[in-house]
């Protein structure tokens, strides 16, 4: 039986420069490019598009999406997750759909079956056996013919996730009670049995990327023990700024966070139209697997 993780959501500091980190992640990332590129070239257009986040957290990606003019449901078995994301969506006077939803259950009536996209991050990992391949199903069943699914989660075979993991749990910082990460080949037969008729498993970065971002990652949690005067000396050394400006890989330079988003998904598309999208990598070693599938 699966016990849902909790997470302290009300800790978060919702407000604009928090949310706008997170946008800038969220538009570098090569789920969000991979999304953008299958709109594209259904002939789509983001204006409009119905778009249901599966355990939306803070909603940054549906965040985005509605910046687009995406039409977005959010669902979530947690209230607080729901409150944060809609205060999210608030500060930019975005409007969505909030539901609490158990997704082992069958999908509300009126919304299956409706829906271009529905898409998760972070969340499959959180269950085992059968209920995997149910949480997968159940983005499914939100589908229209054809319409798609992405589903993202870490991959067991990578090494600097697994170090990562270690470290944490060695010195009490792991504070997840299950996370059970993929393998390429699992998300892919469970994504088959889960009833999509096209599937495709893909990494979410290269190993380079990946040594990178998890070895600052490893760095931050090898200071929390450290004295407060040195870390300070550290900060005003500008080492928190570089790791921070690495992390995202992009700056915000237009005037406001909604034309930066414009800004990235028209690169997308400028890249589609002059055939220099490049490879989407099947990495079987990456940190993080995203699942696609049609219905």
């Amino acid at each position: 039986m699966n016990k849902f993780e909790k997470f302290d959501y009300e800790s978060l500091p919702i407000d604009k420069p928090f949310i706008e980190r997170r946008i800038v992640s969220t538009c570098g990332s090569l789920f969000w490019k991979f999304f953008v590129e299958q709109v594209h070239k259904r002939g789509l257009s983001l204006q409009g598009l119905r778009i249901v986040e599966v355990g939306c957290g803070t909603g940054t990606s549906s965040l985005v999406a509605a910046m687009l003019g995406a039409e977005v449901t959010l669902i979530d078995i947690d209230n607080a997750a729901l409150r944060v994301a809609k205060e999210a969506f608030t500060l930019y006077n975005l409007k969505a759909e909030y539901l609490n939803a158990d997704v082992l259950k069958e999908p509300a009536r009126e919304l299956a079956g409706k829906f271009d996209y529905a898409f998760s991050g972070g969340l499959v990992e959180h269950f085992e056996g059968e209920d995997r391949t149910k949480v997968m199903a159940f983005h499914r069943k939100f589908l229209k013919e054809n319409g798609f699914a992405m589903m993202g989660a870490p991959n067991q075979l990578s090494a600097p996730y697994q170090v990562m993991r270690l470290l944490s749990q060695l010195l009490g910082e792991w504070t997840l009670e299950r996370e059970i990460p993929f393998t390429f080949w699992e998300f892919l037969a469970r994504g088959k049995k889960a009833g999509f008729k096209e599937c495709a498993v893909f990494g979410t970065a290269g190993l380079a990327r990946d040594i990178l971002v998890y070895g600052f990652a490893v760095i931050a949690l090898l200071m929390k023990p450290v004295p407060s005067g040195i870390k300070n000396k550290l900060k005003k050394g500008g080492l928190r700024a570089k790791i921070k400006n690495i992390e995202l890989n992009a700056e915000i330079t237009e005037s406001n966070i909604v034309d930066f988003v414009k800004k990235r998904y028209n690169t997308v598309i400028q890249a589609m139209n002059n055939n220099k999208t490049g490879k989407t990598p099947k990495d079987y070693l990456s940190s993080g697997l995203f699942f696609y599938g049609v219905n």
